[in-house]
């Protein structure tokens, strides 16, 4: 009878289910359940039985541990975010996806593929005693695999669905792990949460629940098998969860500190959960452990406010790699409030971003160094103050680790988040005073970081004894600048372990390991999650170049510490399996920041690699989705196909290595590789070791390096150190030169002159012997760490012959670019400008085409000077003229045949206004033309631009597109509150719900707000403004609504000295900010469970700007929105959120999804197929 009564209750025929209920009670008067249904029905508003609740009680008891769950499956599904479920073909309430799920008969079946028969059924099957709950299908797994050959059939999608009660108005929590999404179905309303996926123990979901029936349905993925656990627990005391600091950095000892540790990096991130209904402000105090000198704060980092008049002045978040500063707002006082407040959304986990720092005392302006004792030391205790309830105390554990072991630096990442990077200092500047240290102390040397084979830590070893490198050079131990290595972990491997691979057992001590490689920083950065080295993942690796570079340098100036800086360009790129892939991505993507590529056993395009991310393989929805629809995702997808970007390696040296028998990542993806690059004449070499696999310790002898460092990769490793060298110093000495010429314009064209004349030797020389004074500048250089002067003060030029007679050589480094090549055409190819940095001085800004394959070909000619390009879907293409660009010096250029007039710039430093990486951003110098195309029916024409890009009216590189690039920057879900209850439910729970899937996907942080937070605070006024993504159209978001523009008439006020900010609405989409409803190029959209998810751009400037077209002024950012016509629209675009299955989970909206997507209920039963619109908005808004 209770079957009955539950059934009765979810189909709405309240009389029956009261009756079974009843009935039930009868045979049983104690269950919780069959209570709960009667009490939630007696004071129910369209129960006939309602009023009569004060003669009924709620249950007396907790419902307690669910007993067991009703199972549907195994359906066939494919690797995408989104397929096809035949389980929703035959739904009776396709407004709602857990009703129809609860709704559905135990005896009902569904097709499925991977089932003899055809069907499956539900079936109820036991928790187990660890309450887990264990999911094994009878389908014969290894005959569907031969049947299809493909093991991509093992992925199956499905359902679980269980009845619980709350006994009690009140805020539940659930914890449901191995499930990425819950559905509970309360009150009449179903409420969307985040599931733990990867069981870690660290997510919960919170939720306001009446008291009554609660439903609960989870949505299942797995491969073959599955296992998940979910409990909904009942109201708690406590108001915050506090979990373990993530990512915190460790303290270095040096050998002038022996015993003490210096915090060269001091952010942390600290994961929270809110378990009230309602936001939380946090404060924190902390505690020092005892022998720690001065007292100590721990705040959250922040961002500058613009102020009204200066408005413009350092604003950079119109570039995509803008700088966010890593100090908190500073007190003017010491006897200011040592206090910050953080603001958590209800039910929201948020990882905070919090520095730990020292007090200033009334003489300080800046944060004194933090020094740590190394022996027995102890933890700062932190507590977090809730505005409600009690505070929370967890532990801050710094360790210590010396300056010649691998060490952690914690740094803020592209979107404002905390992630870590592990260091190992160039091991020639290891310092031998720790190895008579270690020989003394013995029982005080650290390990290596937890890798066990054959890595034990050993006595720290100086390099001199290293014969595996050319001997000529003597150890140097002093301060100068190296280049990066930057290594790259595949899946599953901790960032210090793959650091510490880099090591090898030195010659002479057969108990001694070297770490690091001579003359380079090893790099190896992490960022939590299944990203690939893609897109976040790409960002997090580029921006730990620029945090190790801050690091140095603040160890080194502000702290005084003798230590080796960082190239700021030049770098080498490794990687080993995923991280293999990840150094294709980020040498195709700024080929200018690198001079070598190593990629080991990487594989080119995930959707080809294995069955990771097969592309409409085996999909139910590939019945629906025709091949344009198809072609639109793909090209989403696209610019993370390394072998199509391979042209842009043209200019390095790339040296593959794979193992011969390497089963995890076959050779053949290297080979692939090889040969491409090969066909673009790179200088490529593929290395299979002979009878290794995917991993190896040892390549010719034990513990000589193996796959990441051993003695062949030793040779390479120091090859490209002198490329580095070499590069670098040329372009440090160019800078001198020209510094030194720049009051002289006849002096420039003389320069460049002899320098084309000159190329075929590449070489110039300003010998200090030129030493009788003439009309030109002296030539004066900045002092540069570790080089001798190239000039001294009566340096001079006595004539343009003597110039040309000595331009061989500057210093001891040749002054020549690698792209100064005029033997070969290069050739630029970019998919997405938005996340490529360009090269050789040839950058697309925007495609006339967007999303689809943009190529530049260059070719310089050495007689003349002269330099043809030709140039294909591109709209706008950016020149830079200056040093390290191929049209250094260029006196004739033509553009698709036409030719273009190009002035003498001022100077031929190329100066960036921002060093970020990732700061690929259209900027102002004197060095830069910029080339526009229009399309023609034969070849697009091509002149100079003579107007700057309108950001109110154009695509920039910030908000090019496509939906993932909101994520590229910090970024706020701001939710709307509209009047209507369910609307305003709906909409806050997929805010949360998206926030909270962001934390679980690569642990980002996230503010989640409402439209009246984030007017009522200084949101709009941050120096750096945020991308925003909008939760509810201008008819449900007050904010949008205030904001939104149609980008032909702007109605901006009037007053110059208020700032502005407006969301630009593309032309082609028409939103109603009073009516539930909106029209796409002209089709009309009203139905009810009409949505849509879009992207457009965000702007913010005084009206003075416009009107003096000053577009440098505004400050621009990216915005997406989520609208839908009713609350069960928002319940169906929740649909596009959705991940894979562990490891392959994304961030929501960040596989193949375009600039906008229009769905309804048919996004349920057909996937992609049911999508009604889609595509790429033009580069005119």
């Amino acid at each position: 009878m209770l079957k009955y009564a539950i059934d009765g209750f979810w189909f709405n025929t309240l009389d029956e289910s009261y009756a079974c209920a009843c009935n039930h009670l009868m045979k049983k008067r104690t269950d919780g359940l069959a209570q709960s249904i009667i009490y939630a029905l007696s004071i129910s508003k369209i129960s006939s039985h309602a009023g009569i609740s004060k003669r009924i009680t709620p249950p007396t008891n907790d419902a307690g541990e669910i007993k067991g769950w009703e199972i549907l499956g195994p359906i066939n599904v494919g690797k995408l975010e989104v397929d096809a479920d035949p389980t929703f073909q035959s739904c009776h309430q396709q407004h709602d996806t857990a009703l129809c799920i609860l709704q559905m008969a135990s005896n009902a079946q569904v097709s499925s593929e991977l089932m003899p028969g055809g069907y499956v059924s539900w079936n109820f099957v036991k928790v187990s005693k660890t309450g887990e709950m264990e999911i094994h299908f009878g389908s014969a797994w290894n005959d569907l695999v031969q049947g299809v050959s493909s093991s991509a059939v093992y992925e199956f999608q499905g359902w679980a669905r269980s009845v619980t009660y709350a006994r009690a108005n009140g805020l539940y929590s659930i914890t449901c792990a191995g499930v990425h999404t819950v559905y509970v179905r309360n009150d009449n309303l179903t409420r969307i949460l985040v599931g733990d996926v990867y069981k870690s123990g660290q997510i919960v979901a919170s939720i306001d629940l009446k008291a009554g029936p609660v439903g609960i349905v989870l949505p299942l993925r797995g491969l073959a098998q599955s296992s998940f656990y979910c409990q909904l627990n009942p109201p708690s005391s406590q108001s915050l969860l506090v979990h373990s600091p993530r990512f915190i950095p460790d303290a270095i000892e040096f050998p002038d500190n022996v015993n003490m540790g210096l915090l060269a990096t001091s952010v942390f991130a600290l994961p929270v959960h809110n378990l009230q209904s309602h936001s939380l402000t946090l404060e924190y105090r902390v505690e020092k452990p005892i022998g720690v000198e001065g007292e100590y704060i721990v705040r959250e980092v922040r961002h500058a406010l613009v102020a009204e008049d200066s408005h413009g002045k350092g604003d950079s978040s119109h570039k995509l790699g803008s700088k966010y500063s890593i100090s908190p707002d500073t007190p003017n006082s010491p006897h200011q409030a040592e206090v910050t407040q953080t603001v958590i959304a209800a039910g929201q986990t948020s990882l905070l971003t919090l520095e730990l720092s020292k007090s200033l005392t009334s003489s300080q302006s800046v944060h004194p160094s933090i020094l740590l004792p190394c022996r027995k030391n102890k933890p700062f205790t932190l507590t977090i103050i809730p505005s409600r309830g009690d505070a929370v105390k967890t532990q801050l554990d710094i360790q210590c680790r010396r300056s010649n072991q691998s060490f952690s630096i914690s740094f803020v990442d592209h979107d404002h988040s905390v992630t870590q990077a592990v260091v190992i200092l160039p091991y020639s500047f290891h310092s031998p005073q720790f190895t008579k240290y270690d020989e003394m102390h013995s029982d005080h040397v650290h390990s290596s970081g937890g890798v066990k084979k054959k890595l034990s830590r050993g006595k720290s070893t100086h390099h001199s004894s290293d014969t595996s490198i050319s001997s000529n050079e003597e150890c140097d131990n002093s301060a100068g600048e190296y280049p990066v290595l930057l290594t790259l972990h595949g899946s599953g491997s901790h960032p210090m372990n793959h650091a510490d691979s880099h090591k090898y057992m030195h010659p002479s001590k057969k108990s001694d390991y070297l770490f690091g490689v001579e003359k380079l920083f090893v790099l190896a950065p992490t960022r939590f999650g299944a990203h690939n080295w893609e897109a976040v993942g790409d960002l997090s690796a580029q921006w730990s170049l620029t945090a190790l570079r801050d690091t140095m340098e603040k160890l080194k100036y502000a702290f005084g510490m003798r230590v080796p800086l960082v190239m700021k360009e030049f770098a080498v790129v490794s990687g080993h399996s995923m991280g293999g892939h990840g150094a294709w991505i980020s040498a195709v993507n700024h080929p200018d920041r690198f001079v070598c590529a190593a990629p080991a056993a990487g594989w080119i395009r995930k959707e080809e690699y294995a069955n990771g991310n097969s592309f409409f393989h085996l999909d139910i929805q590939n019945s629906f989705v025709d091949s344009s629809l198809m072609s639109l995702l793909m090209d989403g997808m696209s610019e993370f196909h390394v072998d199509r970007l391979a042209s842009n390696l043209q200019l390095h040296d790339v040296h593959i290595r794979v193992g011969s028998i390497d089963r995890t990542v076959h050779p053949w993806f290297s080979r692939r590789m090889h040969r491409l690059l090969k066909q673009y004449d790179v200088n490529v070499t593929i290395e299979e070791v002979l009878g290794k696999q995917h991993w190896w310790w040892d390549t010719l002898k034990e513990n000589d390096g193996g796959v990441l460092n051993d003695v062949k990769m030793r040779e390479f490793y120091s090859h490209c150190y002198e490329l580095a060298k070499n590069g670098h110093a040329s372009s440090s000495n160019f800078v001198a030169f020209s510094e030194s010429q720049e009051s002289s314009e006849d002096n420039q064209k003389t320069f460049i002159q002899l320098f084309r004349a000159n190329q075929s030797s590449y070489i110039m020389d300003i010998s200090s012997t030129i030493s009788q004074p003439t009309s030109l500048n002296n030539l004066k250089r900045k002092p540069r760490v570790n080089d001798s002067d190239l000039f001294t003060s009566d340096s001079t030029i006595n004539s343009s012959n003597e110039l040309n007679q000595n331009l061989h050589h500057v210093g001891d480094y040749p002054m020549h670019h690698r792209c100064h090549n005029n033997s070969k055409t290069i050739t630029l190819f970019v998919v997405n400008p938005s996340t490529h940095s360009g090269l050789c001085g040839m950058q697309v800004l925007q495609q006339l085409r967007v999303m689809l394959p943009s190529s530049v070909q260059l070719f310089c000619h050495t007689k003349n000077s002269s330099c043809d390009i030709s140039a294909t879907n591109v709209r706008r293409l950016r020149l830079d003229l200056g040093f390290n660009s191929g049209l250094f010096g260029v006196e004739q250029l033509k553009v698709n045949g036409v030719a273009i007039n190009v002035p003498l710039v001022d100077s031929y430093i190329t100066r960036f206004e921002g060093n970020q990486p990732g700061n690929v951003t259209a900027q102002t110098s004197s060095t830069y033309l910029d080339i526009c195309f229009q399309s023609s029916s034969n070849q697009a024409l091509a002149s100079i631009c003579h107007e700057q890009i309108n950001p109110l009216k154009e695509k920039t590189l910030v908000n090019y597109g496509p939906s993932r690039s909101l994520y590229s920057r910090p970024f706020i879900i701001v939710y709307g509150t509209p009047s209507n209850q369910a609307i305003r439910v709906a909409i806050k729970d997929l805010a949360v719900y998206l926030g909270n899937s962001h934390y679980s996907a690569h642990g980002t942080k996230v503010k989640v707000l409402s439209d009246l937070e984030y007017r009522a605070g200084n949101y709009m006024k941050a120096a750096d403004l945020a991308n925003i993504l909008f939760i509810g159209g201008p008819s449900h978001n007050k904010l949008l609504k205030a904001i939104m523009r149609n980008s032909t008439n702007y109605k901006i006020n009037a007053d110059d000295n208020v700032l502005q900010m407006i969301a630009t609405i593309p032309t082609d989409l028409q939103l109603s900010s009073d009516i539930n409803s909106f029209a796409l190029s002209d089709q009309v959209f009203d139905r009810s469970n009409h949505a849509i998810l879009f992207t457009l751009p965000l702007n913010r400037f005084k009206p003075s700007s416009l009107v003096k077209n000053d577009f440098q002024s505004i400050s621009t950012a990216m915005a997406g929105c989520i609208h839908g016509n009713s609350a069960a629209a928002y319940h169906h675009i929740s649909r596009l959120a959705w991940p894979v299955v562990p490891p392959m989970v994304r961030s929501p909206f960040a596989n193949a999804l375009p600039d906008y997507m229009v769905i309804d209920q048919l996004i349920w039963s057909k996937g992609f197929g049911g999508l009604l619109s889609a595509g790429y908005w033009d580069c005119n808004w």
